[in-house]
C-alpha cells in the first residue's frame, strides 16, 4: 500500500539555529557585501562545481550554508569557502530588514525554544519564518524511484521519499538495489503525465520473484502513490508446431506516444519472453486497456517513437529468429500506431514460429539485413542485431552490431542513402584480398530485403531464397 511520508517529516524537523542568534536571524537579515552574494541555486551550484540538485540535496544532507528568503534562496561565497574547507564560518554584521531568511534545516529542536522564540521574536515574524520553513522543506513531486529489496520509492528533487508501495516479492535480478533513476531510461518505470492534468504518472512493470508466476505488470501510480490501475502482460499462444508458450514477459521498453488521442495517451509496452524467443508489443490506453498486439519471434533491443515521413511511427530494432537462420537476422520493424495488431513475418515453411489464431500483422516496414560475421569457424554463435535507431522525419539511421558494427541511412521513402563500418570492422574488411571486402561490401548493402514498406508503396514477398 502507498504510504505518504510528508506531513510526519514536516511536524517532526523545526531547525536546530532556533537560539538566542536562530531567532535574531529569523527576525533580522544580513548587511551582505553584493561581492560576496551569490543568488539563486544555479549560481550556487556553479560556484562549488556541481548540479543544481546536488547542491540542493548538500544544503540538506550536508549543511551546505544556504539562506531561504523571501524570492528565494542566496549565499555567501565566504561561508561557502569556509564550508569547503572545514573551517568555521565567519561571523557577518547583521542589521535589520523587511525580509526574513530561514536558517538552515539541522537536528530537531524542542517545544521550549519554539516558545521561547514566539514571546521574543513576535507571533508575526514566527508564522512568517514558519510560513517560509514549510515552503521550503516540503516534499515535491516525484521525480525518480528506486527499488529496494520489495519496496519501490520515489524520491522527490531533494531526493527524499514522497511515497512508497509494497510488492509481495519483487525478482532481483531485474531490479538491482541500484541509484535512483527519474526512469530507468524506460526500460522499467517511466513518468509521464497521461490525463494532462500537469501531475506526472508513475508507469512502473513489476517483475515478480514468485517461480509460479513469471508474467510482468504494468502498474500506473497517481503522484500521490495511490495506484490507478495495473495490467498484466500477455496470454498464453501456441505455435504451429504445437510449442505453447505460456505468458513469462519481461518487460524492457516503455514509451508514451507524442500525438494525443481522444481517449488520453497510449502507452507502448515492449516485453520479452523469458524462455521462449517471442517478443510482446502492446499499446495500452491511459486507463491500463490492452488495445492491440504485436507478436515478433526474437527480440528487440531498441524501441523509439518519433516522426517518420508524414506520420509517427514505432521503431522496433532486434533479430528475426526466423530469418537468423538462413543469414538475414538483424531486423528493423516500424509499426503505424494505429494498426499494431498481429504476428510478424517469417520465412515460407517456417512453423516453429508461426503462431495459432494470431492474423499476419501488417507492419509500416519490415527490414533485414544481412548477418556479417567475419569468421564463421571461430565465431560459429556470433550474430548481429540492430541496436540503435535514430528517427527524424527527413532519415533514419539504423546501427547493426555485433561483432561488426555497420551503420545504415536511409531517407523518408526508405531507400538507402549512405553506408559506413566502424573502424574495427573497415580493418577487418581491409586485411581481405580485395575480391573478398567488395564481395562483402557488396552484400551488406545489396543484400538488404525489405519485407514491407508502406512509405513506397512496394511489398516484396518474403522466401528462403539469399
Amino acid at each position: 500500500m502507498a504510504k505518504e511520508f510528508g506531513s510526519r517529516a514536516r511536524d517532526r524537523y523545526i531547525p536546530d539555529r532556533f537560539t538566542i542568534k536562530g531567532a535574531f536571524y529569523a527576525a533580522t537579515a544580513v548587511m551582505i557585501d553584493s561581492s560576496d552574494r551569490i543568488d539563486g541555486w544555479k549560481a550556487i551550484a556553479a560556484y562549488i562545481g556541481k548540479s543544481v540538485r546536488t547542491a540542493q540535496q548538500w544544503s540538506v544532507a550536508r549543511g551546505l550554508p544556504i539562506r531561504k528568503t523571501g524570492g528565494g534562496v542566496i549565499a555567501l561565497k565566504s561561508e561557502i569557502d569556509a564550508w569547503l574547507s572545514g573551517s568555521e564560518l565567519p561571523e557577518v554584521q547583521e542589521v535589520p530588514s523587511l525580509e526574513v531568511p530561514t536558517p538552515p534545516l539541522a537536528k530537531p529542536a524542542t517545544r521550549v525554544r519554539l516558545r521561547w522564540l514566539a514571546a521574543s521574536a513576535g507571533p508575526i515574524v514566527l508564522l512568517a519564518t514558519a510560513a517560509s520553513f514549510w515552503v521550503t522543506h516540503r516534499l515535491g513531486p516525484p521525480v525518480s524511484f528506486r527499488v529496494q529489496g520489495s519496496i519501490l520509492r520515489t524520491l522527490d528533487a531533494n531526493g527524499r521519499v514522497v511515497w512508497e508501495h509494497s510488492f509481495p516479492g519483487i525478482s532481483q535480478v531485474d531490479y538491482p538495489d541500484e541509484p535512483p533513476r527519474d526512469d530507468w531510461s524506460g526500460q522499467r518505470g517511466l513518468f509521464t503525465d497521461l490525463d494532462g492534468d500537469g501531475k506526472r504518472e508513475l508507469l512502473f512493470a513489476y517483475y515478480p520473484s514468485s517461480d509460479s508466476d513469471h508474467a510482468s505488470t504494468l502498474f500506473c501510480f497517481r503522484d500521490d502513490g495511490a495506484v490507478l490501475w495495473s495490467t498484466k502482460l500477455g496470454h498464453t499462444l501456441t505455435t504451429e508446431s504445437g510449442l505453447s508458450i505460456y505468458p513469462a514477459y519481461r518487460t524492457h521498453g516503455l514509451v508514451v506516444l507524442q500525438h494525443p488521442r481522444p481517449d488520453g495517451g497510449r502507452i507502448v509496452v515492449a516485453s520479452h519472453h523469458s524462455y521462449q524467443s517471442t517478443e510482446h508489443v502492446a499499446i495500452i490506453d491511459a486507463h491500463g486497456r490492452v488495445c492491440s498486439e504485436y507478436w515478433h519471434p526474437g527480440w528487440f533491443d531498441k524501441m523509439v517513437v518519433g516522426n517518420f515521413g508524414d506520420r509517427e511511427v514505432i521503431a522496433l530494432g532486434g533479430v528475426n529468429n526466423g530469418f537468423r537462420d538462413i543469414g538475414f537476422g538483424p531486423t528493423l520493424v516500424l509499426l503505424d500506431p494505429d494498426s499494431v495488431n498481429g504476428q510478424a513475418s517469417e520465412p515460407e515453411g517456417d512453423l516453429s514460429h508461426r503462431l495459432l489464431g494470431i492474423p499476419q500483422a501488417h507492419e509500416a516496414a519490415v527490414v533485414l539485413f544481412p548477418d556479417l560475421v567475419r569468421d564463421r569457424q571461430q565465431h560459429p554463435f556470433a550474430f548481429n542485431y540492430v541496436g540503435d535507431i535514430e528517427l527524424t522525419a527527413a532519415y533514419l539511421h539504423v546501427g547493426v552490431t555485433g561483432l561488426e558494427h555497420v551503420h545504415y541511412q536511409f531517407d523518408e521513402h526508405l531507400n538507402l542513402g549512405g553506408f559506413a563500418a566502424d573502424e574495427a570492422t573497415e580493418q577487418w574488411l581491409a586485411k581481405g584480398l580485395l575480391p573478398e571486402r567488395q564481395t562483402t561490401i557488396k552484400n551488406a548493402v545489396m543484400g538488404i530485403k525489405i519485407l514491407r514498406n508502406r512509405f513506397a508503396g512496394v511489398t516484396v514477398t518474403a522466401s528462403k531464397e539469399r
